[in-house]
């Protein structure tokens, strides 16, 4: 079950995919030059119990989630839109929100070959 949620006031449609308003938080979303690894901590708001609901019908764990960041007034013209694929790594939630705390998950495919030292990083 995909749901498309947006941290706008009305809702739009983009890619054929209609995104429901739900005001959200993000934190902690970074990404590096050669290989991403960082996590990221999203909040949604639970107005109307929608988010919770959700959690209620479906454990998302291990599921796979898209964060973008679209431009409003481009949307007719969009081509090219910041983009992070993540996996939810674990859930918490009360009455009025819920926290989804994302990552990546490293196998031996994207792992770094050598050793890399701290000095090498700055």
């Amino acid at each position: 079950m995909i749901r498309y949620w947006a941290d706008h006031q009305d809702s739009f449609t983009f890619a054929g995919n209609v995104y429901t308003p739900l005001r959200m938080l993000w934190t902690g979303l970074q990404t590096s030059v050669g290989m991403p690894t960082s996590g990221s901590t999203v909040a949604l708001s639970n107005v109307a119990n929608q988010v919770v609901h959700y959690l209620n019908e479906i454990d998302p764990s291990g599921m796979a989630v898209i964060l973008q960041l679209l431009h409003i007034d481009l949307l007719s013209s969009l081509t090219k839109f910041k983009e992070g694929s993540f996996k939810i790594l674990s859930t918490r939630a009360d009455m009025t929100a819920a926290v989804f705390t994302l990552g990546r998950e490293l196998g031996k495919n994207r792992l770094p070959r050598r050793m890399i030292l701290a000095d090498e990083m700055q």
